[in-house]
């Protein structure tokens, strides 16, 4: 983040994968952002972060005070099988 010059747009119409989204979040609020940057408009485009990104959006908007376009956070639901047997 010190060599970024701008995020604005940067993900405009684009929908990464939750995972990813996460992953970018939590990398770019574990950077040391450029003094120059607080404020910053950041498109995320249509990506969905979840509760694992959550921490990392937080810090960025709230430290950095970023204005962080993007969809909403997803609750990923896990979907647990459970095998019967008939006897």
């Amino acid at each position: 983040m010190q060599n970024v010059q701008v995020v604005d747009g940067m993900f405009h119409d684009v929908t990464l994968s939750v995972n990813n989204y996460d992953a970018l979040l939590n990398g770019w609020s574990n950077e040391t952002v450029n003094s120059g940057f607080y404020g910053a408009v950041f498109d995320g485009g249509n990506s969905q972060y979840s509760v694992n990104g959550l921490s990392g959006r937080y810090l960025l908007a709230n430290t950095y005070e970023w204005n962080i376009l993007t969809a909403d956070i997803i609750i990923l639901r896990k979907t647990f099988l459970h095998q019967v047997r008939i006897i």
